[in-house]
């Protein structure tokens, strides 16, 4: 979970290292190595336009899911 967790919150922080680092309560390197595993997971596009905007939503349906 430590992944999705990462992903969602840097999208939520405008994919700003920095501010997901805070964010997580992380080292800003931790956040990298993190981002780095999800691109040897999900291929190096994962940050597109559109592939970014489907794990959005997805990650953010997911949040929804877990409110009910």
């Amino acid at each position: 979970t430590a992944l999705v967790d990462t992903v969602h919150a840097y999208f939520r922080e405008g994919t700003n290292v920095t501010r997901t680092a805070r964010a997580l309560y992380v080292h800003p390197n931790t956040v990298v190595k993190r981002l780095a595993r999800v691109a040897d997971l999900l291929g190096d596009d994962w940050q597109s336009p559109d592939r970014a905007l489907e794990l959005h939503m997805a990650l953010h349906l997911r949040s929804l899911a877990d409110r009910v």
